[in-house]
């Protein structure tokens, strides 16, 4: 075992963001791109920021709703040649009752 005398916090950071039911998310993120997890398509983004903090993560979904409440966003963002969007996310319910309400933020 190595040993170091200053702790890397950073080493402990998750590298998925996770929605929780009743808490906004703000989330800056780029490089969308389509992909099948589970075999389900969905979504990937690379994150940049979230909750005004810089971060090196990855949101990923397969929710349809969800997928469909980011669509006129990620559209107009490309329209725009825009590769990066700041949105702020809140997921209210769980399972089949699951809702998101996307804001643009900035």
């Amino acid at each position: 075992m190595t040993e170091t005398e200053n702790i890397e916090w950073n080493k402990f950071q998750m590298d998925y963001v996770k929605l929780k039911s009743g808490i906004a998310k703000n989330l800056k993120l780029t490089n969308w791109r389509q992909g099948t997890w589970f075999d389900k398509p969905g979504l990937k983004f690379d994150v940049v920021e979230e909750d005004s903090e810089p971060v090196s993560k990855i949101f990923s979904t397969t929710s349809k709703r969800l997928i469909r409440e980011l669509q006129p966003i990620i559209v107009k963002a490309e329209e725009q040649g825009l590769k990066t969007i700041s949105i702020v996310i809140r997921k209210t319910g769980e399972g089949l009752d699951t809702s998101y309400e996307i804001e643009e933020n900035g």
